[in-house]
């Protein structure tokens, strides 16, 4: 049986909530840190069936801010459409889900805890853990203010 077959066709995530969101600055606010490097970890640390076509998904998303703060969001993911049974026995045994399933779940922890870290890294007076686009003014040289009314 391939992983196709144990999933199955239709994936998806019915529902996403955040069970622990703890958040930690290490240096003093007046201290200034150059070159702070921003790291990003999603793990999966369980998955059980919650029924006979959902999957209960646990998993912790890490952001370090390079010995200067961490940000650690704990969560659950219920995952359906699929045969349950046999995903959290494929789990149990090898510790790895198929692909394609990973990507979205990966890509539903990303998406979800980054601009809650955002927003955490604000509060906690962290650099933003997303790069902010830098503005070059002598590229601006051409363009003309707008009158702030758009025709098309």
């Amino acid at each position: 049986m391939n992983n196709t077959d144990v999933i199955g066709i239709k994936m998806s995530i019915k529902s996403f909530e955040f069970s622990n969101i703890e958040g930690k600055r290490f240096s003093k606010l007046n201290e200034k840190i150059m070159n702070i490097k921003i790291d990003h970890n999603s793990t999966i640390t369980l998955i059980s069936a919650a029924s006979q076509n959902d999957v209960l998904i646990d998993f912790r998303f890490t952001t370090t801010f390079g010995g200067v703060g961490v940000v650690t969001i704990e969560g659950h993911i219920v995952w359906g459409d699929c045969e349950a049974n046999a995903v959290s026995k494929s789990w149990s045994t090898t510790s790895q889900i198929p692909n394609e399933m990973a990507q979205e779940v990966h890509s539903a922890i990303l998406a979800n805890c980054l601009s809650e870290v955002v927003m955490l890294s604000r509060d906690l007076r962290l650099p933003p853990p997303i790069p902010i686009p830098a503005i070059n003014p002598k590229d601006a040289k051409g363009i003309k203010p707008s009158s702030g009314v758009e025709v098309a």
